[in-house]
């Protein structure tokens, strides 16, 4: 039976002893089937590597090659990706991470083959404007925060976090699909920029290199956009929007603060700072901050000073460094030229500790007795000697 889409392979088809069956999704660099392993009757998912920009399926209907001689390099190179992530999934074993069993080679491609997922994906659930209520996002927030951590441990990225690469089990559990890096890399090879970022989701930095560096941060700005999708029911604008200034984001701490948790929403607000370095750097940060801690800005906010002709380098992951004018004070980790303003007690951390030792002001309150001593001496002896003159004088008349 053939498929609906143009380059699928027909239903029924059987490859390496699994039986291909419909498309699960497709994109610009892949189509993901359900299929059977036949041995053991078990229901699987498998991604085959077919990049249609510049590949194809052949007259025979299963294999596929570079659309032209030119195109063969780049081909290879993204198979060499796609395989690279299957090792790097395959060795993740984490219960909110879609669970990869096997890659193998066939028909000119290659194949990832994972566990099939039964249950609703979190943007299904979120549409038409609905929310996620706070029980049920609080019951996920830990899980997805606990498998990309997992993905950052093995220092690799997902880079396309989003409420339909959420899928939600029927315990309610969250699993974590799609990983995006091997997209990433081959569309920041081609330049096919449009292909590799998912509006409202992906941060600044996926836009180009020249956007910024990539790292952790760039996984957790999206998982802030997917959680703010859940309490604001609408996305944050995209990144270039924000950027550009043609889009503001209203707070998530603003949206929500009749139905969920303010250290949930003050952390989701953090993660989807425009500038990554000031974002939680990683998961362990913004989890703090969902547990109450102090906001990433307050950890920077004691002003720092700066001798002249230093340079500051942007907090982690930034890379660029800053030029600093001779005198300027700095909050540090921020090329800001100010202090975020101070926040209640109850909301702040432990006062800061400082050093033991008197200050400039304690100094000159210690010296004033002396110097009243000294002044009031010198005072008695010119009085003394006055008084001797006159005396003198008064005897000589």
């Amino acid at each position: 039976m053939a498929q609906d889409h143009l380059f699928a392979l027909p239903q029924g088809y059987e490859l390496a002893g699994y039986r291909f069956g419909e498309v699960l999704g497709s994109g610009g660099y892949g189509i993901t089937y359900r299929g059977e392993e036949i041995a053991l009757a078990r229901a699987v998912a498998i991604k085959e590597y077919l990049p249609n920009t510049f590949a194809r399926r052949s007259q025979d209907g299963v294999t596929v090659k570079p659309r032209d001689a030119k195109q063969q390099e780049l081909f290879g190179w993204g198979l060499d990706r796609f395989r690279q992530e299957a090792e790097t999934l395959v060795q993740l074993q984490h219960p909110n991470i879609v669970r990869v069993l096997r890659y193998f080679a066939a028909n000119g491609t290659a194949y990832i083959v994972m566990v099939y997922e039964r249950g609703t994906s979190l943007g299904e659930r979120l549409r038409d404007g609905a929310t996620l209520p706070a029980p049920e996002l609080e019951r996920i927030v830990e899980p997805l925060m606990s498998g990309i951590e997992a993905v950052h441990r093995a220092r690799y990225l997902h880079r396309d976090i989003k409420p339909d690469n959420v899928y939600l089990r029927g315990d309610g559990s969250p699993v974590l699909l799609d990983f995006g890096s091997a997209r990433q890399a081959i569309g920041a090879r081609t330049q096919a920029i449009t292909s590799i970022v998912s509006p409202g989701y992906s941060p600044f930095e996926q836009y180009g290199k020249a956007a910024g560096e990539q790292g952790p941060w760039t996984d957790i700005y999206a998982l802030g956009a997917t959680l703010y999708r859940c309490v604001a029911g609408k996305r944050p604008p995209p990144a270039l929007d924000r950027v550009g200034g043609k889009a503001a984001m209203e707070p998530a701490a603003m949206l929500g603060q009749a139905d969920y948790d303010a250290a949930l929403l003050r952390a989701i607000d953090a993660a989807l700072e425009m500038r990554a370095e000031r974002r939680p750097q990683s998961i362990g940060e913004l989890r703090a901050l969902m547990r109450g801690g102090p906001p990433r800005g307050e950890v920077r906010g004691t002003p720092v000073a700066v001798e002249p002709g230093a340079t500051l380098v942007a907090g982690f992951g930034a890379g660029v460094p800053v030029p600093v004018e001779p005198g300027a004070t700095l909050v540090s980790g921020s090329p800001s030229a100010r202090a975020p303003a101070a926040r209640p007690q109850s909301e702040r951390g432990a006062p800061v500790q400082r050093a033991p030792g008197p200050t400039v002001v304690s100094k000159l309150a210690q010296m004033k007795p002396a110097y009243l001593a000294i002044g009031a001496g010198i005072g008695f002896v010119l009085l003394m000697s006055l008084v001797i003159l006159l005396v003198l004088l008064l005897k000589g008349r």
